[in-house]
């Protein structure tokens, strides 16, 4: 094959990052890459900015510094960014019932539903007792309407299991109510334009040639006999199955789908993440401060989630870096969130590091992913050669 040109800039003592990024275009695996972008600061400047590869498959359209993804999961993280700024504006707190903000909610056993356990994924609606059709999760006031008038599948608090989707509409809600914006408008607003940050929650019309085609998993893994799962996981994963190439649908791209469909270059992510790394003490916005982010990060839930089948350290709206995939470093009080197929975003206060990767040959895991362990281990690896 033709060697991959690689674009943008590393600062000195970052090169090993360019060659482990490089290198995830010549795997000869299901993780070989067609297209993404990587960026990286550390201690409150930009030290890694790379591009490559292509949009497409037909490799008509070349990769830019401004090319956005879908990022699926990547966008709770963003989604509790938003809520997080709610706190810090003394608006919200995360122990507040959500039925203090969303009346309607408080109905058939969620009256004392936290914001705290919909965002650690332990409100009992990981998803939809009515039966859903896939278009119907681009109708928001019709998907909460039915989280607001179901039951729950156990008891808010005593238990934890991965709110694939709804968390976005739950945390959505409760983010319009409050603010008087949709999540998407209020994201747009209050930190992606102050940061000038390409990130969206509904993407514009005049935006969409700006995403690179995202192509489902080469090899995808099966999903069990439905009538096999506790009603709780088959509702969360089967009402309704996802199609992992619906972002490429323009009315998909435009709809306020704040767990499943933000987009973003990998640069807009990290300048997401940026602020938090130095703790609220950048040299640009600083949405969150210090005692924010640590409500934000202390963790609420840490049992086993029965939708990921192993312990997991929920905070609110981010994970924790506990998980033995390491998924952002060594460093465990690290946090941010990841996205189905590949993408992340992450902010480590120690360290002073954020990054932002997007790609659009999608992975098939749901946790992790093959090609991020040796990008973010060249990262600290590069960090540590500084400090020796």
């Amino acid at each position: 094959m033709n060697k991959i040109k690689i674009h943008g800039t590393t600062a000195k003592g970052f090169e090993e990052v360019k060659e482990a990024y490089e290198s995830n275009f010549y795997r000869d695996d299901i993780y070989k890459e067609l297209g993404s972008s990587l960026c990286v600061y550390h201690k409150g400047e930009m030290v890694v900015d790379l591009w490559a590869g292509y949009k497409d498959r037909e490799q008509k359209e070349l990769w830019n510094k401004n090319t956005k993804i879908a990022l699926y999961s990547t966008t709770k993280g963003i989604t509790g960014l938003c809520m997080a700024l709610l706190v810090e504006k003394g608006l919200v707190q995360y122990s507040d019932l959500v039925s203090k903000h969303w009346p309607e909610f408080g109905q058939n056993g969620k009256q004392n539903t936290t914001i705290s356990q919909i965002l650690s994924h332990q409100s009992g609606n990981p998803g939809l007792r009515e039966f859903t059709l896939l278009d119907e999760l681009m109708n928001w006031d019709l998907i909460c309407d039915r989280l607001a008038r179901q039951a729950p599948y156990w008891t808010p608090g005593e238990f934890t299991s991965y709110h694939g989707w709804t968390v976005g509409y739950l945390a959505g809600e409760i983010i319009r109510r409050v603010s008087g914006k949709s999540i998407g408008e209020f994201l747009k607003t209050e930190i992606a334009a102050p940061l000038e940050a390409d990130i969206h929650i509904g993407l514009p019309k005049d935006k969409h040639n700006e995403v690179a085609t995202l192509y489902k998993p080469i090899t995808q893994h099966t999903l069990p006999d439905l009538n096999t799962l506790p009603d709780f996981l088959a509702s969360a994963v089967g009402n309704p199955i996802l199609d992992a190439e619906s972002p490429n649908r323009p009315e998909w791209r435009e709809a306020e789908m704040p767990a499943l469909n933000g987009h973003a270059s990998a640069e807009g992510i990290a300048k997401l993440y940026h602020p938090l790394a130095e703790n609220g003490a950048s040299n640009s916005l600083n949405y969150l401060s210090e005692d924010t982010i640590n409500k934000m990060t202390e963790v609420a839930s840490t049992r086993l989630d029965a939708m990921i089948g192993m312990p997991v350290d929920w905070a609110h709206g981010v994970i924790l870096n506990t998980l033995d995939l390491k998924l952002y470093g060594e460093n465990k009080k690290a946090f941010g969130h990841s996205g189905w197929g590949g993408s992340f975003g992450c902010a480590d206060r120690e360290n002073r590091v954020a990054i932002g990767y997007v790609c659009n040959q999608m992975g098939p895991d749901t946790v992790g992913d093959a090609r991020t362990p040796r990008l973010v281990k060249a990262i600290y690896d590069s960090i540590k050669n500084l400090n020796s």
